[in-house]
């Protein structure tokens, strides 16, 4: 859920909410395109609200208010409809030096 955003000393700040983490494992990200592709980078800040897992994450790109119309908002986000894998169970990968 898209819960705010606005431009805040030179930087564009967008808040997504990612409900129920802990059962469904809702997740994604944003960033910013502009009209030849390009991605700008974000920074962000991410927080709990409360013991069900409600996930607040917000975005801050360098974006002036003035360059905004330079830009495109673009998202990916995931959801695990079954919920969370359950049980023992374990990854493993090989590590190999050049």
């Amino acid at each position: 859920t898209l819960t705010g955003y606005g431009i805040v000393n030179n930087r564009l700040h967008v808040q997504i909410k990612y409900d129920n983490v802990l059962k469904t494992d809702n997740h994604g990200f944003i960033y910013l395109k502009d009209k030849n592709g390009f991605i700008t980078n974000y920074e962000d800040i991410s927080y709990y609200l409360d013991k069900n897992g409600n996930h607040f994450v917000e975005y801050s790109f360098p974006v002036s208010q003035k360059d905004i119309g330079n830009y495109e908002i673009w998202g990916d986000f995931l959801t695990c409809n079954q919920g969370p894998i359950e049980g023992h169970w374990q990854i493993t990968f090989p590590i190999r030096s050049k």
